[in-house]
Protein backbone atom coordinates (compact mmCIF):
# COMPACT_ATOMS: atom_id res chain seq x y z
CA UNK A 1 0.00 0.00 0.00
CA UNK A 2 1.88 3.15 -1.36
CA UNK A 3 0.24 6.15 0.73
CA UNK A 4 3.58 9.28 -0.08
CA UNK A 5 5.20 10.76 -2.91
CA UNK A 6 7.87 12.96 -0.88
CA UNK A 7 11.92 13.92 -0.94
CA UNK A 8 14.70 13.84 1.31
CA UNK A 9 16.98 16.49 -0.49
CA UNK A 10 15.34 16.09 -4.10
CA UNK A 11 15.85 12.10 -3.90
CA UNK A 12 12.12 11.29 -4.45
CA UNK A 13 10.50 8.21 -2.39
CA UNK A 14 7.58 6.18 -1.78
CA UNK A 15 6.28 4.83 1.22
CA UNK A 16 5.05 1.03 1.38
CA UNK A 17 3.84 -1.65 3.72
CA UNK A 18 4.13 -5.29 3.02
CA UNK A 19 3.37 -8.24 5.65
CA UNK A 20 6.13 -10.61 6.10
CA UNK A 21 5.45 -13.82 8.08
CA UNK A 22 2.36 -11.96 9.45
CA UNK A 23 4.91 -8.79 10.58
CA UNK A 24 3.85 -5.36 8.60
CA UNK A 25 6.98 -3.92 7.59
CA UNK A 26 6.79 -0.14 6.71
CA UNK A 27 9.32 0.18 3.59
CA UNK A 28 10.71 3.45 2.33
CA UNK A 29 11.56 3.22 -1.82
CA UNK A 30 14.05 5.53 -3.66
CA UNK A 31 11.79 6.32 -6.72
CA UNK A 32 14.71 6.68 -9.46
CA UNK A 33 16.53 2.81 -8.91
CA UNK A 34 13.86 0.93 -6.92
CA UNK A 35 16.45 0.74 -3.49
CA UNK A 36 14.19 0.10 -0.52
CA UNK A 37 14.87 0.94 3.23
CA UNK A 38 12.83 -0.08 6.31
CA UNK A 39 11.84 2.10 8.64
CA UNK A 40 13.64 3.40 11.67
CA UNK A 41 10.71 1.95 13.65
CA UNK A 42 9.98 -1.41 11.56
CA UNK A 43 13.81 -1.75 12.84
CA UNK A 44 12.86 -1.05 16.36
CA UNK A 45 10.28 -3.28 16.30
CA UNK A 46 11.92 -6.46 15.28
CA UNK A 47 14.06 -5.79 18.61
CA UNK A 48 13.96 -9.37 20.49
CA UNK A 49 11.56 -8.19 23.62
CA UNK A 50 9.83 -11.56 25.33
CA UNK A 51 8.82 -9.97 28.97
CA UNK A 52 7.19 -6.52 26.86
CA UNK A 53 5.09 -9.19 24.70
CA UNK A 54 4.06 -10.92 27.44
CA UNK A 55 2.99 -7.81 29.64
CA UNK A 56 1.46 -6.52 26.27
CA UNK A 57 -1.08 -10.18 25.71
CA UNK A 58 -1.18 -10.39 29.69
CA UNK A 59 -3.16 -6.56 28.68
CA UNK A 60 -5.10 -7.80 25.88
CA UNK A 61 -6.00 -10.65 27.95
CA UNK A 62 -7.65 -8.64 30.92
CA UNK A 63 -9.25 -6.03 28.45
CA UNK A 64 -10.61 -9.19 26.72
CA UNK A 65 -12.07 -10.64 29.75
CA UNK A 66 -13.93 -7.69 31.32
CA UNK A 67 -16.91 -6.28 29.04
CA UNK A 68 -16.71 -3.41 30.56
CA UNK A 69 -13.79 -2.21 28.89
CA UNK A 70 -13.11 -1.25 25.99
CA UNK A 71 -11.81 -3.33 23.05
CA UNK A 72 -7.65 -3.62 23.22
CA UNK A 73 -7.42 -2.87 19.43
CA UNK A 74 -9.95 0.00 19.81
CA UNK A 75 -7.14 1.17 22.58
CA UNK A 76 -4.77 1.27 20.19
CA UNK A 77 -6.44 2.32 17.26
CA UNK A 78 -7.62 5.54 19.25
CA UNK A 79 -3.86 6.45 20.99
CA UNK A 80 -2.43 6.33 17.73
CA UNK A 81 -5.38 8.62 15.49
CA UNK A 82 -4.61 10.81 18.79
CA UNK A 83 -0.70 10.98 18.34
CA UNK A 84 -0.98 11.84 14.96
CA UNK A 85 -3.34 14.61 15.69
CA UNK A 86 -1.31 15.68 18.64
CA UNK A 87 1.64 16.09 16.32
CA UNK A 88 0.35 17.94 13.98
CA UNK A 89 -1.14 20.51 16.37
CA UNK A 90 1.98 20.93 17.85
CA UNK A 91 4.23 21.24 15.63
CA UNK A 92 2.02 23.08 12.39
CA UNK A 93 2.75 26.93 13.67
CA UNK A 94 6.54 25.93 13.16
CA UNK A 95 6.35 24.30 9.85
CA UNK A 96 7.13 26.04 6.73
CA UNK A 97 4.75 24.16 5.02
CA UNK A 98 1.38 22.63 5.83
CA UNK A 99 1.89 19.26 8.05
CA UNK A 100 -1.69 17.98 7.71
CA UNK A 101 -1.15 14.99 4.94
CA UNK A 102 -2.87 11.22 4.38
CA UNK A 103 -2.18 10.14 8.33
CA UNK A 104 -3.46 12.90 9.80
CA UNK A 105 -6.90 12.41 7.62
CA UNK A 106 -6.81 9.49 8.12
CA UNK A 107 -6.60 9.88 11.71
CA UNK A 108 -9.53 12.50 11.52
CA UNK A 109 -11.71 10.06 9.86
CA UNK A 110 -11.45 7.07 12.01
CA UNK A 111 -11.96 9.18 15.26
CA UNK A 112 -14.88 11.12 13.08
CA UNK A 113 -18.56 9.08 14.57
CA UNK A 114 -16.96 6.87 16.64
CA UNK A 115 -17.85 5.66 20.39
CA UNK A 116 -14.72 5.03 22.42
CA UNK A 117 -15.47 4.53 25.66
CA UNK A 118 -18.97 5.44 26.01
CA UNK A 119 -17.72 9.15 24.31
CA UNK A 120 -17.42 10.97 21.29
CA UNK A 121 -13.59 10.10 20.22
CA UNK A 122 -12.87 13.13 18.22
CA UNK A 123 -14.27 15.70 20.74
CA UNK A 124 -12.33 13.41 23.55
CA UNK A 125 -9.47 13.38 20.97
CA UNK A 126 -10.02 17.24 20.58
CA UNK A 127 -9.56 18.14 24.45
CA UNK A 128 -6.80 15.75 24.83
CA UNK A 129 -4.70 16.65 21.53
CA UNK A 130 -5.15 20.60 23.33
CA UNK A 131 -3.81 19.72 26.48
CA UNK A 132 -0.92 18.00 24.75
CA UNK A 133 -0.42 20.99 22.39
CA UNK A 134 -0.54 23.59 25.24
CA UNK A 135 2.11 21.17 27.30
CA UNK A 136 4.30 21.12 24.11
CA UNK A 137 4.19 25.16 24.10
CA UNK A 138 5.65 25.19 27.33
CA UNK A 139 8.13 22.67 27.14
CA UNK A 140 9.33 24.48 23.70
CA UNK A 141 9.52 27.81 25.46
CA UNK A 142 11.23 26.11 28.46
CA UNK A 143 13.52 24.72 25.89
CA UNK A 144 14.03 27.90 23.73
CA UNK A 145 13.20 25.82 20.31
CA UNK A 146 10.05 29.07 20.52
CA UNK A 147 7.95 31.88 22.33
CA UNK A 148 4.07 31.98 21.35
CA UNK A 149 1.74 34.47 22.10
CA UNK A 150 -1.76 33.98 24.12
CA UNK A 151 -2.99 33.25 21.45
CA UNK A 152 -0.56 30.19 20.18
CA UNK A 153 0.94 31.95 17.90
CA UNK A 154 4.77 31.69 16.97
CA UNK A 155 6.56 35.20 18.07
CA UNK A 156 10.20 33.72 17.75
CA UNK A 157 12.13 30.38 17.06
CA UNK A 158 15.42 28.78 16.54
CA UNK A 159 13.71 25.54 14.50
CA UNK A 160 15.76 24.47 11.87
CA UNK A 161 13.69 20.95 10.48
CA UNK A 162 9.79 20.11 11.40
CA UNK A 163 8.93 16.55 10.73
CA UNK A 164 11.85 15.71 8.11
CA UNK A 165 12.18 12.16 6.22
CA UNK A 166 16.00 11.39 6.89
CA UNK A 167 18.06 7.89 5.40
CA UNK A 168 21.02 6.18 5.94
CA UNK A 169 22.08 3.99 2.78
CA UNK A 170 25.08 3.63 4.43
CA UNK A 171 23.33 1.13 7.25
CA UNK A 172 20.11 0.75 4.85
CA UNK A 173 17.06 2.34 7.09
CA UNK A 174 14.94 5.52 6.60
CA UNK A 175 12.58 7.64 8.53
CA UNK A 176 11.08 11.04 9.97
CA UNK A 177 12.06 12.85 13.31
CA UNK A 178 9.85 15.32 14.37
CA UNK A 179 12.01 18.85 15.48
CA UNK A 180 15.53 19.83 14.88
CA UNK A 181 16.37 23.07 16.50
CA UNK A 182 19.09 24.91 18.16
CA UNK A 183 19.63 25.73 21.77
CA UNK A 184 21.73 27.96 23.20
CA UNK A 185 23.81 25.74 25.62
CA UNK A 186 23.19 22.42 24.08
CA UNK A 187 23.68 22.87 20.38
CA UNK A 188 21.99 21.65 17.37
CA UNK A 189 19.14 19.53 19.61
CA UNK A 190 17.37 16.63 17.74
CA UNK A 191 13.98 15.96 19.56
CA UNK A 192 10.88 13.54 18.89
CA UNK A 193 7.52 14.32 20.77
CA UNK A 194 5.76 11.35 22.46
CA UNK A 195 2.36 10.94 23.61
CA UNK A 196 2.77 6.94 26.06
CA UNK A 197 1.15 6.67 29.01
CA UNK A 198 3.18 6.65 32.02
CA UNK A 199 3.36 8.07 35.89
CA UNK A 200 6.42 9.48 35.62
CA UNK A 201 10.06 9.85 33.33
CA UNK A 202 11.45 6.33 35.73
CA UNK A 203 8.08 4.69 34.48
CA UNK A 204 8.86 5.87 30.67
CA UNK A 205 12.36 4.71 31.17
CA UNK A 206 11.36 0.84 32.43
CA UNK A 207 8.41 0.82 29.54
CA UNK A 208 9.87 2.57 26.77
CA UNK A 209 13.65 2.34 26.66
CA UNK A 210 15.47 1.15 24.62
CA UNK A 211 12.57 1.58 21.80
CA UNK A 212 12.57 5.21 21.98
CA UNK A 213 16.49 5.75 22.48
CA UNK A 214 17.09 3.63 19.30
CA UNK A 215 15.08 5.91 17.54
CA UNK A 216 16.74 8.93 18.42
CA UNK A 217 20.08 7.31 17.66
CA UNK A 218 18.95 6.34 14.82
CA UNK A 219 17.70 9.69 13.47
CA UNK A 220 20.26 11.70 14.55
CA UNK A 221 23.01 8.87 12.65
CA UNK A 222 20.86 9.93 9.85
CA UNK A 223 20.27 13.46 9.74
CA UNK A 224 22.13 15.71 7.33
CA UNK A 225 23.13 18.16 10.15
CA UNK A 226 25.80 17.29 13.13
CA UNK A 227 23.25 16.70 16.04
CA UNK A 228 24.91 17.48 18.96
CA UNK A 229 21.99 16.59 21.56
CA UNK A 230 18.83 14.51 21.49
CA UNK A 231 15.79 14.57 23.62
CA UNK A 232 12.20 13.58 24.15
CA UNK A 233 9.49 16.12 24.51
CA UNK A 234 6.73 13.93 26.45
CA UNK A 235 3.32 14.67 27.48
CA UNK A 236 0.83 12.09 28.08
CA UNK A 237 -3.12 12.74 27.89
CA UNK A 238 -3.47 9.51 29.98
CA UNK A 239 -1.86 10.52 32.80
CA UNK A 240 -1.42 14.20 32.57
CA UNK A 241 2.36 13.78 33.39
CA UNK A 242 5.08 15.57 30.97
CA UNK A 243 8.40 16.45 31.05
CA UNK A 244 11.64 17.09 28.40
CA UNK A 245 13.94 13.75 28.72
CA UNK A 246 17.81 14.84 27.59
CA UNK A 247 20.11 12.85 26.12
CA UNK A 248 22.41 12.73 29.36
CA UNK A 249 19.34 11.20 31.44
CA UNK A 250 18.53 8.50 29.20
CA UNK A 251 19.10 4.49 30.33
CA UNK A 252 22.20 4.32 28.09
CA UNK A 253 24.62 6.67 25.87
CA UNK A 254 23.27 7.47 22.52
CA UNK A 255 26.32 5.67 21.32
CA UNK A 256 25.22 2.32 22.57
CA UNK A 257 22.12 2.72 21.00
CA UNK A 258 23.50 3.89 17.86
CA UNK A 259 25.69 0.14 18.11
CA UNK A 260 22.16 -1.66 18.52
CA UNK A 261 20.11 -0.11 16.00
CA UNK A 262 22.55 -0.59 13.13
CA UNK A 263 23.25 -4.67 14.09
CA UNK A 264 19.18 -4.85 14.18
CA UNK A 265 18.67 -3.26 10.51
CA UNK A 266 21.55 -5.74 9.37
CA UNK A 267 19.72 -8.36 10.69
CA UNK A 268 16.34 -6.93 9.01
CA UNK A 269 17.53 -6.27 5.59
CA UNK A 270 19.07 -10.15 5.80
CA UNK A 271 16.30 -11.13 6.04
CA UNK A 272 14.64 -9.24 3.78
CA UNK A 273 16.62 -10.01 1.55
CA UNK A 274 15.04 -13.72 1.26
CA UNK A 275 12.06 -11.92 0.10
CA UNK A 276 10.65 -10.77 -3.40
CA UNK A 277 9.21 -7.78 -2.17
Amino acid sequence: MSDAHDSVDGVAFDRDEVVIDGDEIRLYERMSDGTQWPSVSTVVSQRDTPEKDEGIQGWRDFLNSRPDRPDPDDVLSYKGWRGTLAHWKALESLASYDLAGDEEVEAYEGLKGWEYRYEDALSRADDEVEWFTERFREMAEQEGIARFDDDGDVIEHRVKKVEQYVFDPEVGYAGQYDLLYEHADKGTVLADLKTSKSDSKAQLFERKFPDYGLQLAAYARAANYDVDHVQLLWASPDTEEYAVVDEDEMPRSRASYETKFVALTRELRETLDGYDI
